[in-house]
Protein backbone atom coordinates (compact mmCIF):
# COMPACT_ATOMS: atom_id res chain seq x y z
CA UNK A 1 0.00 0.00 0.00
CA UNK A 2 0.81 3.65 -0.81
CA UNK A 3 1.88 5.76 2.08
CA UNK A 4 2.03 9.39 1.98
CA UNK A 5 5.20 11.27 4.17
CA UNK A 6 5.11 14.57 2.13
CA UNK A 7 3.89 16.51 5.19
CA UNK A 8 6.50 15.97 7.77
CA UNK A 9 7.59 12.46 9.49
CA UNK A 10 4.10 11.54 10.47
CA UNK A 11 2.55 8.91 8.60
CA UNK A 12 -0.93 9.17 6.81
CA UNK A 13 -3.37 6.43 5.84
CA UNK A 14 -3.23 5.46 2.36
CA UNK A 15 -5.31 7.46 -0.07
CA UNK A 16 -8.71 6.09 -1.55
CA UNK A 17 -8.13 4.57 -4.81
CA UNK A 18 -10.91 3.36 -7.25
CA UNK A 19 -8.34 1.05 -8.93
CA UNK A 20 -5.25 -0.51 -8.12
CA UNK A 21 -2.98 2.33 -8.84
CA UNK A 22 -4.93 4.94 -9.77
CA UNK A 23 -6.26 7.90 -7.54
CA UNK A 24 -9.21 10.30 -8.67
CA UNK A 25 -9.62 13.98 -7.03
CA UNK A 26 -12.98 12.79 -6.52
CA UNK A 27 -12.07 10.26 -3.70
CA UNK A 28 -11.46 14.20 -1.16
CA UNK A 29 -14.47 15.49 -0.12
CA UNK A 30 -14.43 18.75 1.29
CA UNK A 31 -14.42 17.66 4.90
CA UNK A 32 -11.40 15.09 4.59
CA UNK A 33 -9.40 18.16 3.10
CA UNK A 34 -9.88 20.42 5.61
CA UNK A 35 -9.93 18.05 8.42
CA UNK A 36 -6.70 17.05 6.85
CA UNK A 37 -5.43 20.92 7.03
CA UNK A 38 -6.36 21.29 10.29
CA UNK A 39 -4.64 18.05 11.31
CA UNK A 40 -1.45 19.27 9.59
CA UNK A 41 -1.09 22.71 11.05
CA UNK A 42 -2.23 21.71 14.56
CA UNK A 43 1.37 19.76 14.05
CA UNK A 44 3.26 22.44 13.01
CA UNK A 45 1.71 24.62 16.24
CA UNK A 46 2.21 21.84 18.69
CA UNK A 47 6.38 21.38 17.40
CA UNK A 48 8.62 21.68 20.52
CA UNK A 49 10.46 24.44 19.83
CA UNK A 50 7.35 26.48 18.61
CA UNK A 51 5.69 28.70 20.75
CA UNK A 52 2.16 28.77 20.06
CA UNK A 53 2.02 32.49 19.25
CA UNK A 54 5.24 32.70 17.33
CA UNK A 55 2.83 32.01 14.24
CA UNK A 56 -0.71 33.92 14.84
CA UNK A 57 -1.45 33.56 11.34
CA UNK A 58 -1.01 29.48 11.66
CA UNK A 59 -3.12 29.79 14.38
CA UNK A 60 -6.21 31.67 13.43
CA UNK A 61 -5.88 29.24 9.86
CA UNK A 62 -6.06 26.12 12.49
CA UNK A 63 -9.20 27.90 14.01
CA UNK A 64 -10.53 28.74 11.10
CA UNK A 65 -9.95 25.11 9.51
CA UNK A 66 -11.02 23.17 12.32
CA UNK A 67 -14.31 25.35 13.13
CA UNK A 68 -15.50 26.76 10.56
CA UNK A 69 -17.30 23.98 9.00
CA UNK A 70 -19.56 23.05 12.08
CA UNK A 71 -22.97 23.54 11.72
CA UNK A 72 -23.05 24.27 15.49
CA UNK A 73 -21.31 26.46 17.43
CA UNK A 74 -18.79 24.80 19.80
CA UNK A 75 -16.26 25.82 22.57
CA UNK A 76 -12.42 25.22 21.34
CA UNK A 77 -9.70 25.49 24.43
CA UNK A 78 -5.72 25.21 23.62
CA UNK A 79 -4.43 24.77 26.72
CA UNK A 80 -0.60 25.91 27.10
CA UNK A 81 2.26 25.50 29.28
CA UNK A 82 4.49 28.25 30.61
CA UNK A 83 6.45 28.37 27.64
CA UNK A 84 2.73 29.20 25.81
CA UNK A 85 3.49 26.22 24.17
CA UNK A 86 0.57 23.90 23.01
CA UNK A 87 -0.41 20.91 25.47
CA UNK A 88 -3.53 19.88 24.59
CA UNK A 89 -6.56 21.02 22.63
CA UNK A 90 -10.39 19.84 22.89
CA UNK A 91 -13.62 21.17 22.11
CA UNK A 92 -15.04 21.20 25.32
CA UNK A 93 -18.77 22.14 24.78
CA UNK A 94 -20.99 21.93 21.72
CA UNK A 95 -24.06 23.78 21.38
CA UNK A 96 -27.25 24.85 18.86
CA UNK A 97 -27.67 26.77 15.94
CA UNK A 98 -26.88 30.16 17.95
CA UNK A 99 -25.62 29.48 21.14
CA UNK A 100 -23.19 27.24 23.53
CA UNK A 101 -23.73 27.01 27.17
CA UNK A 102 -20.42 27.28 28.46
CA UNK A 103 -19.54 25.99 31.91
CA UNK A 104 -16.55 28.03 33.84
CA UNK A 105 -16.23 25.86 36.05
CA UNK A 106 -15.77 22.81 33.17
CA UNK A 107 -12.89 25.13 31.68
CA UNK A 108 -11.37 25.66 34.88
CA UNK A 109 -10.97 21.83 35.92
CA UNK A 110 -9.70 20.88 32.81
CA UNK A 111 -7.10 24.10 32.58
CA UNK A 112 -6.06 22.19 35.91
CA UNK A 113 -6.13 18.43 34.86
CA UNK A 114 -4.03 19.74 31.98
CA UNK A 115 -1.77 21.64 34.04
CA UNK A 116 -2.28 24.64 32.02
CA UNK A 117 -0.47 28.39 32.53
CA UNK A 118 -2.27 29.37 29.82
CA UNK A 119 -5.37 28.88 27.13
CA UNK A 120 -6.93 30.29 24.46
CA UNK A 121 -10.12 29.69 23.88
CA UNK A 122 -12.43 30.12 20.51
CA UNK A 123 -15.93 29.47 19.08
CA UNK A 124 -17.65 29.38 15.85
CA UNK A 125 -20.77 30.90 14.57
CA UNK A 126 -22.25 29.42 12.12
CA UNK A 127 -23.68 32.09 10.84
CA UNK A 128 -20.45 33.22 9.46
CA UNK A 129 -20.62 36.59 11.25
CA UNK A 130 -17.38 37.19 13.69
CA UNK A 131 -19.28 40.40 15.59
CA UNK A 132 -19.19 39.45 19.47
CA UNK A 133 -22.20 39.65 21.28
CA UNK A 134 -22.52 40.87 24.50
CA UNK A 135 -22.77 36.98 26.09
CA UNK A 136 -19.17 36.73 24.28
CA UNK A 137 -18.03 39.60 26.24
CA UNK A 138 -19.74 38.68 29.38
CA UNK A 139 -18.01 35.12 29.08
CA UNK A 140 -14.89 36.32 28.50
CA UNK A 141 -14.28 38.42 31.26
CA UNK A 142 -15.92 36.00 33.45
CA UNK A 143 -13.57 33.05 32.79
CA UNK A 144 -10.52 35.92 32.66
CA UNK A 145 -11.69 36.72 36.49
CA UNK A 146 -12.37 33.22 37.25
CA UNK A 147 -9.08 31.60 35.65
CA UNK A 148 -7.07 34.28 37.05
CA UNK A 149 -7.98 32.98 40.71
CA UNK A 150 -5.50 30.10 40.14
CA UNK A 151 -2.98 31.84 38.14
CA UNK A 152 -4.31 29.93 34.94
CA UNK A 153 -4.11 33.50 31.86
CA UNK A 154 -6.70 33.64 29.45
CA UNK A 155 -4.61 34.61 26.23
CA UNK A 156 -7.07 35.70 24.14
CA UNK A 157 -10.90 34.22 22.65
CA UNK A 158 -11.18 33.86 18.55
CA UNK A 159 -14.84 34.03 16.98
CA UNK A 160 -14.56 31.66 14.12
CA UNK A 161 -17.07 32.16 11.19
CA UNK A 162 -16.29 33.93 8.01
CA UNK A 163 -12.59 35.33 9.22
CA UNK A 164 -11.33 35.47 12.63
CA UNK A 165 -11.81 37.65 14.98
CA UNK A 166 -9.64 38.07 17.83
CA UNK A 167 -10.75 39.81 20.96
CA UNK A 168 -6.64 40.83 22.09
CA UNK A 169 -6.16 42.43 19.00
CA UNK A 170 -10.15 44.28 19.23
CA UNK A 171 -8.87 45.47 22.69
CA UNK A 172 -11.64 43.31 24.35
CA UNK A 173 -9.30 41.63 26.80
CA UNK A 174 -9.31 42.90 30.49
CA UNK A 175 -6.13 43.05 32.12
CA UNK A 176 -4.17 41.50 29.17
CA UNK A 177 -0.05 42.34 29.15
CA UNK A 178 0.37 38.90 26.84
CA UNK A 179 2.44 41.12 23.46
CA UNK A 180 0.40 40.26 20.34
CA UNK A 181 2.33 38.96 17.31
CA UNK A 182 -1.06 38.93 15.88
Amino acid sequence: ACRCTAFGSRRMAPFPRKKEGSMHITDFNDDVVLRRAAEILQAKIKRADAPVFSDCKTLKQYLQYRLVREDREGFFVLYLNSQHRLIHTEILFAGGLTSCQVEPRIVLKRALEQNAAAIVIAHNHPNGKTHPSEADKNLTRHLQDTLALIDVRLLDHFIVGNDVLSFAEQGLLWRSSFPLCC
